[in-house]
């Protein structure tokens, strides 16, 4: 038996759009926070890195021939490790080790800790105590890629804070919510992987930023399945069953991987063996994450067409930076290039967060152009006045030094008029530069808006006429639908009632109505007038966009343009009836 509230019946449809309306915010505010506290554990490390004794390198080159037995192949002479006594051809026995030595002595080990190695030398088993005194920035290794790990970092602050610039501006999109989380979670893998450089002096919190490692990273890559099977609808079969073969695949090797770090840890599997089924499972699982979810936007990209063709390859292609970079590192490793593979790992996040950037902006990936450009011009025009200024008084320091008061007085007075003067045309050249950089398929776009609302009146068939309005609006503003809807001077404008709501306001304002929460039996984003002759022949209704971004002022102006010169071609030739979509009931007056 149930039991319902009180008033339940009446209330429950706002109940569940209440509920609907609360999701993306809860969403939003999931990613907002995840963005913050992987911004601030990322600067804590390198902070952490740069300034804190954390550990130091190996300093040599070691293989492990069997589980929990390490060979040290070379090393160097002034290093920590070789002034404690260890030599070239000693074998390390890991599983003595306790745990936490085990486990640093594999990946880091901590200045100011002092280690028990138990060695094998010539057939007889002895201890060495190594005492690790040196920071990791005295090391020649460290030295070399420093740059390299800082531009990482940089690029995954860059890359955050486009994320959560996306969540912030568009919580309601899916599209948005799995591209951020799909880059969210690399970062936060990276991060959690980040663990192990911190000098927690216990081993149990490296194994544990280890074991959920795999899982971001991983999990991460998969969803980019999931990003490229929305485009190219419906997907076929194979799309669909490579999507659940990424999954598979992420959580497996996840697993596996997670799990041989906990048994490194508990001495009973070591997946650091360079050789065996455990080598080869391990550089599988290293791999095979990777390799399905570009296959998958590959797919998406050719079952795609037009405006989202260029969606799905831009956004994809920044993405699959990130998973096709891995590949390539490993295999660089598995042939002895391990510079090479450290540069695919510390350059894939910045060239990542560059595409990103200039998918967004110059491919319309989301609404944030116009705020990214307002931006953009403002920071420019302010560093080549400021620059310009602080240039000028360098050049005429000298000279200025030497002359009088008053003269110093007069000649910075004349500079800031001239740099003043010239605010105006600089900023509009910056603004040029700018818009043909970043924004020149917009502005192609709304060309061909109002090209075709000028070109419209030269066309002798309504029918025509509307048909290619409906196409131009598809191709040039990537809405879902269009749709004009024609006074059939019987009442109605295409089927509605002329007294909707929505078309009382076009008739009284001639201006557009945006029609979420306007109560109308019209569905869309926005209608439009189409007047002619003091009267409102139709209205043109266009369909929210397909990715959830919102139009453009200039780009609902050029719509409003295209409106107009449709309006006036069906006024001329006398075009009455219905048009709604594809189900197109055309006549001309009189006929």
């Amino acid at each position: 038996m149930v039991v319902e509230k009180p008033g339940s019946e009446e209330r429950g449809g706002d109940y569940l759009e209440m509920e609907r309306m609360a999701r993306p915010a809860v969403i939003q505010r999931a990613l907002l926070l995840l963005c913050a506290f992987a911004f601030v554990q990322l600067i804590a490390t390198v902070v952490h890195s740069s300034i804190i004794d954390g550990f130091t390198g190996f300093a040599g080159s070691d293989t492990e021939i069997a589980p929990f037995i390490q060979r040290i192949d070379q090393i160097d002479p002034a290093s920590p490790v070789a002034i404690a006594g260890l030599r070239a051809g000693d074998r390390i026995d890991l599983r003595a080790m306790t745990p936490n030595d085990r486990m640093d002595w594999i990946h880091f080990l901590r200045v100011g800790t002092r280690y028990h190695a138990p060695i094998f030398r010539s057939g007889h088993r002895a201890f060495l105590d190594v005492y690790m005194d040196r920071n990791i920035a005295d090391d020649p290794w460290w030295q070399a890629l420093r740059g390299q790990f800082y531009l990482k970092f940089l690029g995954i602050c860059v890359m955050l804070a486009l994320i959560a610039f996306m969540v912030y501006k568009r919580p309601e999109s899916t599209d948005v919510a799995l591209l951020s989380s799909a880059l969210l979670l690399t970062a936060l893998g990276v991060d959690f992987g980040e663990f192990g450089s911190w000098d927690f002096r216990n081993g149990a919190i490296t194994v544990a930023g280890f074991v959920v490692s795999p899982f971001l990273l991983y999990g991460g890559a998969a969803l980019l399945a999931t990003y490229a099977i929305r485009f190219g609808k419906p997907p076929s079969r194979t799309r669909r069953t490579l999507t659940y073969i990424a999954y598979a695949i992420a959580f497996s090797c996840a697993a596996f991987q997670s799990f041989g770090y906990v048994g490194f840890w508990f001495g009973f599997l070591d997946p650091y063996v360079q050789s065996g089924f455990i080598s080869s499972l391990v550089w599988f699982c290293q791999f095979a994450p990777y390799v399905v979810p570009p296959l998958c936007a590959l797919l998406a990209i050719r079952a795609s067409r037009g405006a989202e063709r260029s969606h799905i390859a831009w956004a994809a292609g920044a993405m699959a930076i990130l998973y096709v970079a891995p590949l390539l590192g490993y295999g660089a490793a598995a042939i002895g290039r391990v510079d090479l593979s450290y540069w695919l790992f510390n350059t894939m996040f910045p060239i990542t967060a560059a595409c990103l950037t200039y998918s967004l902006l110059g491919h319309r990936l989301l609404d944030v152009g116009f705020a990214l450009n307002r931006a953009a011009v403002f920071a420019v025009v302010s560093i080549v006045v400021l620059g310009s200024f602080s240039l000028a008084e360098w050049a005429l320091g000298g000279w200025l030094n030497s002359a009088s008061k008053s003269t110093n007085v007069v000649v910075s007075a004349l500079l800031a008029l001239g740099l003043g003067l010239a605010i105006h045309p600089i900023h509009a050249l910056v603004d040029r530069l700018i818009d043909t950089i970043f924004f020149r398929k917009r502005h192609e776009a709304e060309q061909a808006l109002r090209t075709f609302a000028t070109e419209a009146a030269f066309i002798t068939d309504p029918a025509i006429v509307i048909d290619r309005a409906v196409a131009t609006l598809r191709s040039h503003t990537d809405c879902t639908f269009a749709e004009i809807l024609l006074n059939d001077r019987a009442g109605s404008y295409g089927g509605i009632d002329e007294n909707d709501p929505a078309l009382v306001t076009l008739r009284a304002s001639r201006t557009l109505v945006k029609l979420r929460g306007v109560d109308s039996a019209i569905s869309g984003e926005y209608c439009f007038p189409m007047s002619a002759g003091g009267r409102l022949v139709g209205a043109l209704v266009v369909g929210p966009k397909r990715f959830g971004e919102s139009f453009a002022p200039d780009e609902r102006d050029a719509i409003a343009q295209m409106a107009h010169g449709v309006g006036v071609a069906l006024a001329l030739l006398g075009a009455t009836g219905k048009a709604r979509g594809d189900a197109r009931e055309v006549s001309l007056a009189g006929s």
